[in-house]
């Protein structure tokens, strides 16, 4: 259903067990994932609405109880940028804490005929924060805290010129056309 807010998807997303509405919000540029677990079938049972056709599980890394780190940088055509990384931070004996960042950017590939502009540009960054607290035998503490946004800027193509030879104006659809 892609991001239209109206359309839910067949497929249900969940990221650590919340299920994310949009299918924008996978997109971010998570470094830190476990496990993706893919359900066929209707999961409605287990999962809810939203579920007919299957589900998408994802699950990123639990803090760990030692200091690491990774980040990555990567550039490509029409000046795009990708930015990202994880830092896994020791907080305490039964404590750590995992902060994952991104950024992606990059210039419209197409050209608005109309305006002289640039369109299907992209622009994405967020951050997500997991804490650890091993409080008890009996007790866990996983406090999970994301925030993403995503903007593009165009995504649609339109054929203004539907005769042209590559159109998509069949003489059936003309004739239809010219008729109405």
């Amino acid at each position: 259903s892609g991001t239209n807010v109206g359309i839910d998807s067949s497929v249900g997303v969940f990221l650590d067990g919340v299920y994310l509405p949009l299918a924008a919000a996978t997109q971010s540029d998570l470094m830190d994932i476990q496990t993706v677990e893919i359900l066929r079938g209707p999961q409605g049972t287990l999962h809810g609405r939203n579920t007919p056709v299957g589900a998408v599980n994802i699950v990123t890394r639990r803090p760990e109880l030692e200091n690491n780190g990774r980040a990555s940088i990567g550039y490509g055509d029409f000046d795009e940028i990708n930015l990202r990384g994880y830092y896994n931070v020791v907080l305490g004996e039964q404590a750590a804490a995992r902060v994952s960042v991104w950024s992606r950017s990059r210039d419209g590939y197409q050209d608005n005929v109309f305006t002289g502009s640039d369109v299907n540009d992209y622009q994405s960054q967020g951050v997500r924060t997991r804490l650890y607290v091993a409080a008890t035998p009996q007790l866990d503490l996983d406090v999970i805290g994301y925030y993403g946004t995503v903007r593009v800027r165009g995504g649609v193509s339109e054929q203004l010129l539907v005769s042209e030879p590559r159109g998509i104006a069949t003489p059936g659809f003309l004739a239809a056309a010219a008729a109405a």
